[in-house]
Order: C-alpha cells, then sequence, then structure tokens
C-alpha cells in the first residue's frame, strides 16, 4: 500500500511525457528500419551497433538506450517482420470461399511477400541462410502460426462438406512442411549467387500442383 501511494505521488511530480515517448518510438523505428536494410546488405555479423548507430546519426552509447545488442535489435526487426507477413496471410485467404482456393492464396502470399521483401537488397543466398539460422527459434513460431492458419481452412473446408474429413493438424503440418522444403531446395540448390535472382516462379508452380493433387484426392 505505502509502495502505491509512493508511485502515485512521483507519478504526480513526474508527469510522463507524451511527446518524449512519441520520439521514442520513432527513433525505436527508426533504428529497426535502418538495422533491417544493414543486415540484408552486409549480414548480421559484419554489422554492427557502431554501423547502426553512424547510420541513423547517434552515438553508440545513445543506442543502449534501446538495445543492449544486436541481437536484441534484430529479434524485434524479425518480430515486427512477422506481425506484417501474418497479417497479409490473413488478408489474402478471405478473398477466397473454397479451401483449395484458399490454401493456393496462402501460398501466393507467402512467395508474394518473400519477392517483396528481398528485391531491394542485393543480397547474397549466403547471408540470406545467414540471418535464417540466426532467427531459427522465431521461425519455429511462424511455423507454428501458419499451421495454425491452414488448419482453421481445413477445418472450416470439413465442416462445409468441401473435403472428406481428416487429421486437419497433421495435415496442416505436412502442408506447411512442403511448402518450406520446396522454398528452401530453391534456395540451397541455386547457382545465381544473389536471392532477389531466384525464379520463385517455378517454386510457386511446384506448390501448387502437389496442392492441387493433395485437395483433388481429399474432395468428397
Amino acid at each position: 500500500y505505502v509502495s502505491n501511494i509512493l508511485i502515485i505521488s512521483l507519478r504526480r511530480i513526474m508527469p510522463i511525457d507524451k511527446k518524449q515517448e512519441a520520439s521514442a518510438e520513432n527513433k525505436k523505428r527508426m533504428i529497426l528500419e535502418v538495422s533491417r536494410d544493414l543486415f540484408a546488405k552486409y549480414g548480421f555479423s559484419k554489422t554492427t551497433l557502431d554501423d547502426i548507430a553512424n547510420a541513423i546519426g547517434m552515438k553508440k552509447t545513445s543506442l543502449y538506450y534501446y538495445y543492449n545488442n544486436k541481437e536484441a535489435i534484430l529479434f524485434d526487426v524479425i518480430q515486427n517482420e512477422r506481425k506484417t507477413y501474418l497479417s497479409g496471410l490473413t488478408a489474402a485467404i478471405k478473398s477466397k470461399s473454397k479451401i483449395c482456393d484458399k490454401v493456393l492464396e496462402y501460398e501466393r502470399a507467402k512467395i508474394k511477400y518473400l519477392r517483396a521483401a528481398i528485391n531491394p537488397y542485393d543480397m547474397t543466398v549466403s547471408l540470406y541462410l545467414e540471418i535464417k539460422n540466426k532467427i531459427q527459434t522465431v521461425l519455429e513460431e511462424i511455423i507454428k502460426d501458419e499451421e495454425t492458419i491452414v488448419k482453421q481452412i481445413i477445418d472450416e473446408g470439413i465442416k462445409n462438406n468441401d473435403i472428406k474429413k481428416c487429421d486437419s493438424n497433421g495435415l496442416a503440418k505436412s502442408i506447411v512442411t512442403i511448402s518450406e522444403a520446396i522454398r528452401y531446395r530453391e534456395l540451397y540448390n541455386t547457382s545465381t549467387p544473389k536471392v532477389n535472382q531466384i525464379d520463385f516462379s517455378k517454386v510457386e508452380k511446384d506448390i501448387e500442383f502437389i496442392l492441387k493433387l493433395l485437395f483433388e484426392g481429399l474432395k468428397k
């Protein structure tokens, strides 16, 4: 009780400056945007906190006010991307009504996001894979998010009698796994040095071919 009174008293003496809060958020947003570009251009290991601070025009000591290390910055960069990515997937599938069309649109949205994310950068495949390895934990969470989205589509399809009853959880995991496997097959086997030179239209066709076969077999 005493501590609560003390906190309330301190708030009255030192009111929160809303403009200062907004300025801090803007600065943090700028740090993440600049860091995203630097990581994409030079890779995570070669980008330093000094590089990030200099690109923003602030001192490294000031950067520590927002982030203690590069890993924390990368984590927030990826979390921001995660929100944008999942929001795009959710919006894409709403435009379709049939289950197969929804899953195909989900896959097209994934490829569309990937193209948009990599096209502005002259990023090598090795740099892309380096960053991917650094954020493996977050990627696993994103995969779970995707599995949830696909499972909801399948459950809706079963409810509407579009497809036979099946293990929607297992099927969702299989679809996401197939999608990931085909995309990363292209990344690991490509002969082009830059990610934005990869022909993802072939990836899209391969995934669509498998999905159409799959849902044809599940039709009632």
